[in-house]
């Protein structure tokens, strides 16, 4: 159970970084347009949770 929340932890952690620096370079919409997929298909699986 520990261990779960701990990869949760991690994975958040990740995705805060990543949007952090998607807005820090200030990437135009086309970027972020390509990574909107890579965004709902790792939701999606995460419902699983």
């Amino acid at each position: 159970m520990v261990g779960l929340l701990i990869l949760l932890l991690k994975i958040l952690g990740i995705l805060v970084l990543a949007t952090y620096v998607i807005f820090r370079l200030n990437l135009d919409g086309m970027t972020l347009r390509l990574l909107e997929p890579v965004v709902h298909k790792l939701c999606g699986h995460d419902k699983k949770w």
